[in-house]
């Protein structure tokens, strides 16, 4: 009896062995021999080729393709795109979380209540049902503060009124800055009459439009003396001086 349990036993675990090797095939990605009552079926009815891709190397597919760029998930051996049950069914929780995540973010990114997050290495987005009656935007991932009028991070200490006012008088600011600098680079102030005189283009003999003076633009010397009595009348430093004779 014992021979004969053993002999049974024996045959028994090589018919097995040679039932899962006949009901094995190998992983089309990872090469590896999976039995054939546990591959998964077609992931997509528009894929056209056999299902021979392991659980483990479907996971690893679609959680590289959720972590480059969730827009697209496919059939990791053709551009079939998956449905959401499928991507459920076999990506990560962290995968599927980020997932989801992203299809509600596409969903309301054209609503114009949707706020994205601006915090550090936060990608999270939400809607913010009060709008601009109540311009701070929390989010609900990081906390992190956004304007929903300014779509900037929350100006602190101040309301959206004052922040466009202190914004309005630094800009006025500015543009008078470089009003001056590009004055005192490119315009001179006749001495007769202390106006702001500018020369785009032209020679150097020059007539002041408000009290009508000629003179010359480099170094103000009055024309009407360099005409009647020579270039000397210009400064030594300039380039139309010419020394009496």
């Amino acid at each position: 009896k014992l021979i004969q349990a053993f002999v049974t036993g024996k045959l028994s675990r090589l018919i097995t062995s040679r039932e899962i090797k006949l009901k094995s095939t190998p992983c089309d990605v990872c090469l590896e021999e999976v039995n054939t009552r546990i591959l998964p079926a077609q992931l997509s009815p528009k894929c056209d080729h056999a299902a021979d891709i392991c659980t483990t190397c479907i996971t690893e597919s679609i959680n590289a393709q959720i972590q480059a760029s969730p827009n697209h998930v496919s059939c990791p051996k053709c551009p079939a795109a998956l449905d959401y049950e499928v991507v459920k069914l076999h990506a990560s929780p962290e995968g599927l979380q980020r997932y989801e995540k992203h299809s509600i973010m596409s969903a309301f990114k054209d609503d114009p209540n949707f706020v994205m997050c601006l915090g550090p290495s936060c990608q999270y987005g939400q809607l913010h049902e009060f709008g601009a009656q109540e311009p701070i935007v929390s989010c609900h991932m990081c906390n992190f503060q956004t304007c929903f009028i300014h779509k900037g991070p929350w100006h602190s200490g101040k309301t959206c009124a004052e922040f466009d006012a202190q914004y309005n008088d630094e800009d006025v600011a500015e543009q008078e800055k470089a009003s001056d600098e590009y004055l005192e680079r490119y315009a001179k102030s006749y001495p007769n009459c202390q106006a702001q005189i500018q020369k785009t283009a032209g020679c150097d003999h020059m007539t002041c439009r408000q009290c009508r003076a000629q003179f010359c633009w480099l170094c103000l010397a009055p024309w009407m003396q360099i005409m009647q009595s020579g270039n000397h009348h210009h400064c030594r430093q300039c380039r139309h001086y010419r020394p009496p004779f």
